[in-house]
């Protein structure tokens, strides 16, 4: 294809919009770069594989096209529409929330077969899939740690600690839930399935948390209701609140090394607001675990 415009879009992250013709046809295209800055453990590729596993078994996800090996990239469709729900009309806002959540039925339903062995992560026993995630994040973090991180280093314990009971549930996951593109309430994608891989499905229950005030919506016992409804299996809350708790410590996680030492390139402002946000996130999650209540000067915050 002719490239016949290229704009770099303004974010945390390499990536381009594209548009290309082919004799005969146009082509919108989304480029995906490598991030500059973050340590998940989860690499580009592995994203690219899981997208593009998904896609070929119908769940609405944009199509990949192919990988770009310098700048590390891969290519897929673009989608139009918005990522959050604050414009729409109830009914609608409804809507968009229903179908995203019968999606993740759909995923969580897959043969997780075919995904192990393209080399989608996966834990050695299905009892240790809701710890496989944190176990990446937590390696990577310690592969590149550069400072003492006390907050870190007591929540990781803690979970060390106070591991969920023993599970057989595992899935494909996407994790960092509540990403999507609607138009005019209509679903029309799941996005960012970075750090995707086989774990726990109630992880999904859980990320979607993290992103209430951004997508605008907060009812998350009729989420639950939902998703009891489109798989006939019961929710587990207790194991909703501890992944919660993990995930919302994946930004300080992953932005220690950036934080301590910016590379180029590195949007140190947005880094730190990302960590303190969803630091005290982790914290009130915590809180909820333990039955505690915070003090009021923490309410200020």
């Amino acid at each position: 294809a002719e490239v016949t415009s290229m704009v770099r879009q303004p974010r945390w992250r390499p990536a381009w919009f594209i548009e290309a013709r082919r004799p005969d046809e146009d082509l919108h295209l989304y480029v995906r770069g490598e991030r500059l800055d973050a340590r998940i453990g989860f690499s580009l590729a592995h994203e690219m594989k899981l997208q593009s596993l998904l896609s070929e078994r119908d769940i609405p996800v944009a199509r990949v096209h192919g990988w770009i090996e310098s700048p590390r990239a891969y290519v897929m469709d673009r989608l139009e529409g918005a990522d959050h729900l604050n414009d729409l009309a109830s009914a609608d806002r409804d809507a968009v929330l229903t179908s995203y959540i019968e999606t993740l039925a759909r995923i969580h339903a897959l043969d997780v077969e075919p995904f192990a062995e393209a080399g989608i992560i996966r834990a050695e026993r299905p009892t240790d899939s809701g710890r496989i995630g944190m176990e990446v994040y937590e390696k990577a973090y310690r592969a590149n740690k550069r400072q003492p991180d006390p907050f870190l280093e007591f929540t990781l314990s803690w979970l060390r600690r106070n591991p969920l009971p023993p599970d057989d549930r595992e899935s494909v996951v996407l994790w960092d839930t509540g990403q999507f593109i609607q138009d005019e309430g209509r679903l029309r994608a799941l996005i960012d399935l970075e750090i995707g891989h086989i774990g726990d499905p109630m992880m999904d229950l859980a990320g979607f948390r993290m992103r209430a005030r951004e997508i605008g919506f907060n009812n998350f016992e009729q989420l639950y209701a939902l998703y009891e409804e489109a798989t006939q299996k019961p929710v587990d809350r207790i194991a909703i609140q501890h992944h919660y708790f993990s995930f919302a410590l994946c930004n300080q996680l992953a932005f220690h090394a950036a934080l301590a030492e910016p590379p180029a390139g590195s949007d140190y402002m947005m880094n730190l607001r990302w960590c303190v946000e969803t630091n005290l996130y982790a914290i009130e999650a915590l809180a909820e675990i333990l039955g505690l209540q915070l003090h009021e000067l923490y309410e200020l915050i």
